[in-house]
Parts: C-alpha cells; structure tokens; sequence
C-alpha cells in the first residue's frame, strides 16, 4: 500500500486551496493512506475530509526536526505543497523515497527528489498544488479545482441559531461580507466596506458580516447603524462555513475567509490587490467567483508586505464593488444548501 503525506501548515485557505489536490490523489490512488500535516486551523478545516485517512496537527513552536523525526519511516511520498525551509527538512527528515516540492532560491531544494517550477502569476492557486501531483502520474489540468470542506450537524445548528436569533430570512437571499483582514496591504478600507454594507441594506438585503477571533472591532466598524448582522463569530472554520452556506453571496477581502465561502458553495466577489486576483479566484468557465482590482496609478513595485499606501485598492470604489457582485446572487431557493464541495 502507497503511503502519502502531505504538507501544508498553514494558512487556513491556503489548506482549503489543497483539498482538490487531495480528491485527485485520492482518486488515483484509492487504496493509498493519504494523510496531512497542518496547523491547527488547517487541521480544523480538513476535519471530516473523506479522503484523508488523518490530519497531523503541527502546532505552533514545534520545529520541523521533532516533528520529522516522529514521522521518519512512515510514508513513501512527501507532497510539499508550500515549499519552505522548514518544510522541506520537515519532508527529508520523514525518510521518504520520494520528496517532491517547488523550487525556490537557496540550498533546500536540493533535499527534493522532485523539483517543480513555480507556475505563472495568473494561475489559480489550487491548480499550481494539483501541479505538484504531475509526478505521481495526475494530470493537474484535468483535475476538478472546486474546493471542500465538511460542515456538520452542530455547525449547521449553530448557524440556523444565528439566523432564528438575528431574524435572518431563510427564504430570501442574505449577503455575507468580510471586511476584515489579517494584514494591512489587504484591507480594502473599513470605511468603504461600510459603503458597500450600506448601499446593500438600501436595496432592501439582508447583511451578514462576518469575522474571526481579534477581528470583533473592524466587523463592528462597519455594520455599525447599518442593520447588518454581526456579532456572530464562530468558534471554528467549519462553523464559519457554515454560516457562509446559509447565504446568496460573500464579498470581501482576499484572504482565508473567501476560501471557505468558496469552498461552501457560495459565488464570492473579492478586492484584489494589483495582479493577485487571478492567483486567488477561480474564474474558469461556470465558476460563480470574481474579483475586482485596479493599477496603482504610480506603478506597482510587487511588494505589498511593504507597501503603506495600498494605492491599487484605493482605486476601486464601493459603487464597483457592488454593481459588479450583485449579478452573482445565486436564487433564494440555493440558500442553506446542504452540499458543499465535491
């Protein structure tokens, strides 16, 4: 029996953006032990995954050393899907026959038995992780790229106690937004997600605005006087997704929000720093998922982990935002559908 680990520690929707990896490998290999190693709140959206065999939580502080050696002699192949230092000794140190990962600048690479180029900047991000499974005899481009997440019965209750407390409709479409970001160069702007909240209660929808733990004061920023719905947050990703499935559209930021909205089955709408839309969204053929971004008029430099003035994003306009996403509500009949993912 072929054994695989797959390695993706983090971020929340950057393990999301792996599970159509995962339904491929499973699919070729239907007899293989197939687990994965993640941060805890990767490990809390994998959980329930039906073609995962186990989840290994990475826990913050440990090293890659300790937890390599713990898994030396129990798997054949290594995917390494992010392809860092860390990552890579983590790979090598598991004794594994095949190691493959993405090449990247310095000497860790050379620990890979399968070295990859990184793909181009307008690929989707789950397609440049299915390409690492071209080694293992899958063809990436024929994959099905629909992201997964398992919600089960206590987060389904738990967001339908939202819904009966808030006085949300279940009949008539309900638009999620998350304003929030985890870093700076992705904040859109409080001020302008308000605008959008706003302009959405005006004609007459129902607002859900969502957040995750430290975020409570940026979600009350903007549906404050509002009448959107808010204090709501949820005490896991699955619960996130949840509420998410419940709704007729998602808008926000790029971040690991959108991804589980994606992966719940809801078309989402993005504002997307200068060039990253497209590695972010899906926007193949039928997919319901768009994104909106704008040229710096100065120039961009691509470094956006350094950039202060957010000058791309200070170029879309609330207006935008709203007049482009509002043609993908889906029909109120799609609203609190049962299925999510594939």
């Amino acid at each position: 029996m072929e054994r695989f680990l797959l390695v993706q520690p983090r971020f929340m929707g950057d393990v999301l953006l792996c599970t159509p990896s995962v339904r491929a490998l499973r699919r070729a290999y239907p007899s293989a032990r197939i687990d994965f190693v993640t941060e805890p709140p990767g490990a809390d959206a994998l959980r329930g995954n039906p073609h995962l065999d186990s989840v290994i939580e990475w826990p913050r502080g440990r090293n890659a050393l300790s937890l390599g050696w713990s898994l030396r002699g129990r798997y054949d192949t290594v995917v390494d899907f992010r392809s860092t230092p860390s990552t890579t000794q983590l790979a090598w140190l598991t004794g594994a026959r095949r190691r493959i990962g993405v090449s990247s600048r310095g000497p860790w690479r050379h620990l890979y038995t399968d070295v990859l180029a990184r793909s181009g900047d307008d690929v989707y991000m789950a397609r440049q992780k299915l390409a690492l499974l071209a080694p293992l005899g899958i063809d990436p481009a024929a994959a099905d790229v629909s992201l997964e997440i398992s919600i089960g019965p206590e987060e389904r209750q738990r967001a339908a106690d939202v819904w009966a407390r808030a006085g949300l409709p279940i009949d008539a479409p309900v638009v999620a937004v998350s304003p929030v970001a985890r870093v700076d160069y992705k904040q859109w702007g409080l001020d302008r997600w308000a605008a959008v909240v706003a302009e959405l209660r005006r004609a007459g929808l129902p607002v859900l605005v969502t957040s995750g733990p430290g975020e409570r004061a940026q979600a009350e920023a903007v549906a404050a006087g509002s009448g959107a719905v808010w204090d709501c947050e949820p005490a896991t990703v699955r619960g996130l997704a949840a509420l998410y499935a419940r709704c007729a559209l998602w808008l926000g930021n790029d971040g690991g929000p959108k991804h589980v909205a994606v992966a719940a089955g809801v078309p989402t709408f993005t504002v997307a720093r200068w060039t990253a839309g497209a590695v972010w969204t899906d926007t193949s053929g039928g997919s319901p998922h768009r994104f909106v971004e704008r040229p710096p008029p100065g120039g961009c430099d691509l470094e956006c982990g350094r950039c202060a003035h957010r000058a791309c994003l200070a170029e879309v306009r609330p207006e935008d935002v709203v007049s482009a996403a509002l043609p993908l509500l889906r029909r109120p009949a799609a609203v609190g559908a049962e299925s999510c993912g594939r």
